[in-house]
């Protein structure tokens, strides 16, 4: 038996929709992009003929972005870049900054064009290849976690393909100069942990950043647990220390695993052997603060009995023998700094401009078992 091939369909054109519900091709063309001038009544009748004769937008764009570039005019691709570190899927942090931007860019009814650049980091100039669909301007927006040194390599590549003053991006949790972001209020959440380890009774604390110390996010939380030490009538240099050099770069900190070299020989380890006068531990991030006490079970010490520990982000779970989370942490909404960074994206990206705005989402503290008073 022959199988019999089915008549393809025809497809459906603007003329077609004209015909159908008594406009002009013109109004027909402007309706379906969204132009605003027509009556409610106009816009409907379009839109329930395209309805009716199944009417495929995707058929016509692809002739429509070229008649518009041809006459200098912007097409809306409906198509967003995201750039995350490579091993984003493998990090709670990011996964959950990810979700927040996929979930918010379905509801718009956005693509993604996904970047994970891989290393670029350690050595700028080997920033990877832009892809095709991005250098032939066929993104509308770019929604970016790059701090600001790297976000102006960043902007530097893309100035060759996109007139940037045109071109929205929005940075996640970094405040880049002249571009729009989303932030976490680091400050407050800086605040947050050093006052509660105060509050609590300990009187000097140590604070382990990244590796340089010198990010605006370690920055913007140094600023808040001064504050705090100055708010309890305390001096910051007395009762605030740091040591970031010695616990590397990395995320997540592997490099704090105890098992990678003797564990009483550990810089961190030293170093509070060092300081017995310190009783409470501000982690850069959840992660970190879950190594660091694996570490100090290696070599006897607990939490909180000998060391309250703080995280942040509340993403990584520090668990005790029953399975129960125990790390006080302070939560970033990380979900919603991705959805609120779509949510910007898409409304610059409407009214066709760039923006400096800075929103700036708020911290929580979480208390859980890992912060006591210090032992008498």
């Amino acid at each position: 038996m022959c199988a019999i091939a089915a008549k393809p369909r025809a497809r459906v054109t603007l003329k077609d929709i004209a015909a159908h519900c008594g406009v002009s091709i013109g109004t027909v063309s402007f309706v379906l992009r969204g132009d605003p001038r027509f009556s409610p009544d106009t816009v409907a009748r379009v839109q329930e003929a395209a309805k009716t004769l199944g009417y495929d937008p995707a058929t016509n764009h692809a002739a429509r972005r070229l008649v518009m570039m041809g006459r200098g005019g912007k097409v809306l691709n409906q198509l967003a870049a995201v750039l995350l570190p490579a091993h984003f899927i493998r990090a709670n942090y990011f996964a959950q900054l990810f979700q927040g931007v996929s979930e918010a860019l379905t509801r718009e009814r956005y693509g993604m064009l996904m970047l994970p650049l891989l290393g670029w980091h350690e050595s700028p100039e080997e920033l990877p290849f832009l892809p095709p669909t991005l250098t032939r301007g066929e993104v509308d927006g770019l929604i970016a976690f790059e701090a600001q040194r790297d976000a102006a390599i960043l902007l530097e590549r893309l100035s060759a393909h996109y007139d940037l003053a045109a071109f929205p991006i929005v940075f996640l949790l970094h405040a880049v100069p002249g571009a729009a972001s989303v932030l976490a209020d680091d400050e407050a959440g800086g605040y947050a942990a050093a006052a509660h380890l105060l509050d609590l009774g300990h009187r000097a604390l140590l604070f382990l950043p990244e590796m340089t110390g010198n990010s605006e996010i370690s920055r913007r939380r140094r600023d808040g647990m001064r504050r705090a030490c100055r708010d309890r009538g305390l001096d910051p240099a007395a009762t605030l220390c740091e040591q970031p050099i010695a616990f590397g770069l990395s995320f997540p900190p592997y490099h704090l695993d105890p098992a990678d070299e003797d564990a009483a020989r550990h810089p961190l380890v030293a170093y509070l052997r060092a300081h017995p006068e310190i009783t409470g531990i501000l982690a850069r991030n959840d992660a970190a603060a879950s190594r660091i006490a694996g570490l100090f079970a290696c070599v006897g010490w607990t939490v909180p009995g000998d060391y309250s520990l703080v995280g942040y982000d509340d993403v990584d779970p520090l668990r005790d023998d029953a399975g129960r989370n125990i790390l006080t942490s302070v939560r970033v909404p990380l979900e919603e700094i991705g959805q609120t960074a779509v949510d910007l994206l898409t409304r610059l990206i409407a009214a066709n401009t760039t923006s400096a705005e800075h929103i700036i989402l708020p911290t929580e503290l979480v208390v859980r078992a890992s912060t006591a008073p210090p032992r008498a």
